[in-house]
């Protein structure tokens, strides 16, 4: 046979009916031809749902999430012959909020959702027993104008769609799973945008926690500066001065005494003052080189290098040039972490040698300290008064740097 042409019609109770028409020549002697009628409705429904679906789906791609609710809901519309469809959505406290909607008639873009709508009966009842909700039904009306289909995700009620379709004749078991399944997705839709959005402000959380402590920590090395600073300058103009003016008059005294006993304890003592200026110096220097503030890196780790040759005798090598754009602050994080880095080979690599290479790079600078130790793991223990690995870390994060 051959189709001759669809053909939709209208039960008295208004459910559509959708036929296929064809004819074929008769099969006997008799003149004329067999025309046959095809009930495809539940094909033509089931294409037509299938549509709707991937029209859904489709919507809910978009990176726009107000679009995306909008072509969402104008697909659920569609699919019911609806006039009006609402998306209410429960907040982290529960509160039921109208969070889109979409009218058969057009959607004003300008026009915002209100904030203090308040659900309908039959959205609550969707919500709470998470199936379908339909209006009240009367003898005109046996299922009702509108319904609601819950948001779900997993077992939890995220909100609901409340539907009106006043033109709609009924659901039957393929529209009612049709609603029910685009409820489902719209939950793991929200869901997995909740989700995003708790990332997201936990992400801001923690880079503002991050970026306070990094303020706080840049404050805190400041503070630990200044006092150094403040410190240093005492003993320059107090203890250092007294014991100067100290020496002094010992050996203005040794010179005046004629007993040779007398002379050789002023001799020892005026030593031991000359030893106590020369650890003060040190302690100036450690508290606050002033090469740095003069904006000389290299001589200064050159000048703590040799201090350790002298003590220590561990040959060293320094390599490079001075890194002129760096601030001073900059520059004292560089010294402070060398500092450390050398006293950790002192202390506990039993070197013979130290490198030290100090080379401007990306707008900044990189230096590198090796020896030829044992050294120590990352884990180790730090020794009391030093700043240990994590600090270092640390402090070289503060400055806008890394540390390896």
């Amino acid at each position: 046979g051959r189709q001759i042409v669809p053909v939709k019609l209208r039960r008295r109770d208004g459910q559509p009916l959708h036929f296929e028409v064809s004819a074929a020549r008769r099969q006997d002697a008799l003149a004329g031809a067999v025309v046959s009628f095809t009930d495809v409705t539940e094909r033509w429904q089931t294409e037509f749902l299938k549509n709707c679906q991937l029209g859904f789906l489709r919507a809910l791609g978009s990176p726009d999430e107000d679009a995306a609710l909008l072509g969402a809901l104008e697909q659920i519309g569609l699919s019911v012959n609806g006039t009006d469809v609402g998306l209410w959505e429960a907040d982290a406290r529960g509160v039921v909020r109208l969070r889109a909607v979409w009218s058969r008639a057009g959607y004003d873009p300008t026009t915002e959702p209100s904030t203090q709508a308040v659900p309908s009966a039959l959205v609550t009842r969707a919500m709470s027993s998470r199936g379908l909700s339909f209006s009240e039904a009367s003898p005109a009306r046996p299922v009702g104008e509108s319904l609601g289909v819950p948001v779900l995700n997993g077992e939890h009620a995220l909100g609901a769609i409340e539907i009106s379709a006043p033109d709609f004749a009924g659901f039957d078991d393929a529209q009612a799973a049709h609603l029910t399944g685009l409820g489902n997705y719209l939950g793991i839709y929200c869901a997995q945008r909740r989700s995003a959005a708790d990332f997201a402000r936990s992400l801001e959380e923690l880079n503002r926690v991050s970026g306070e402590r990094l303020r706080l920590m840049r404050l805190l090395v400041e503070a630990h500066e200044d006092e150094r600073r403040t410190i240093a300058a005492d003993i320059h103009d107090d203890s250092l001065q007294i014991l100067a003016a100290v020496g002094l008059r010992l050996h203005t005294l040794r010179r005046r005494v004629n007993d040779e006993a007398a002379r050789s304890t002023l001799g020892a003592v005026e030593q031991m003052v000359g030893t106590a200026i020369s650890r003060l110096r040190g302690l100036m220097f450690n508290l606050r080189p002033t090469g740095i503030d003069h904006g000389d890196l290299l001589g200064t780790i050159r000048d703590r290098l040799t201090q350790v040759q002298q003590d220590e005798g561990i040959e060293f090598s320094l390599a490079g040039s001075e890194p002129v754009a760096l601030t001073t602050a900059a520059r004292v994080t560089l010294y402070r972490v060398a500092q450390e880095a050398i006293a950790n080979v002192v202390k506990h690599a039993s070197a013979s040698h130290i490198s030290v290479s100090v080379e401007e790079r990306d707008d900044g600078c990189l230096m590198q300290i090796t020896d030829d130790g044992a050294g120590f793991g990352a884990a180790a223990a730090s020794p009391p008064g030093h700043l240990g690995l994590p600090s270092m870390r640390e402090r070289t994060e503060v400055a806008g740097g890394w540390l390896r």
